[in-house]
C-alpha cells in the first residue's frame, strides 16, 4: 500500500527530482506540516484558515498561511490583501510561472526575514 504522502497520491513535485522531493516532503511531515491538495482556500481568519477539503469546510489553525496554486501568474489575492494584512510577500507563480525550485528559494529567502 503506498504511503499517503507518496508522489502518486499528490501529483506534487513533478518538476523536482524525486530524491529532493522525498527529502523535502519528509522534512515537512516531520515538522507537522499538513499537505492538502485540491483544497481551495475558503477564508482566512486571525488564527488560521478554512479550506474546502473533500467537500467539507476544514479549519486549519495556523499563524501563517502559504498558498501553492496554479502555474499562471496571478497575484489578485495579494492585491486584495494589501492594506488588510501587515505585509504581503509575493513568490512563485504569483511573480511568474516557473518551477517549484524557484518558489522554494524565494520562500526560504523571505522566511529568513520574517
Amino acid at each position: 500500500m503506498p504511503s499517503p504522502f507518496s508522489l502518486e497520491n499528490f501529483g506534487l513535485g513533478r518538476e523536482v527530482e524525486a530524491s529532493t522531493y522525498l527529502r523535502l516532503r519528509d522534512e515537512l511531515v516531520k515538522h507537522g506540516v499538513q499537505i492538502l491538495v485540491n483544497s481551495p482556500l475558503y477564508e482566512i481568519e486571525e488564527n488560521g484558515a478554512y479550506v474546502v477539503h473533500q467537500s467539507r469546510l476544514l479549519f486549519l489553525k495556523a499563524d501563517t498561511v502559504v498558498l501553492a496554486i496554479g502555474s499562471q501568474s496571478d497575484n489578485k489575492l495579494a492585491e486584495q490583501l494589501n492594506g488588510i494584512v501587515a505585509k504581503v510577500h509575493i513568490i512563485g507563480d504569483s511573480v511568474e510561472p516557473r518551477t517549484a525550485v524557484h518558489a522554494t528559494l524565494e520562500a526560504a529567502r523571505i522566511a529568513r526575514h520574517i
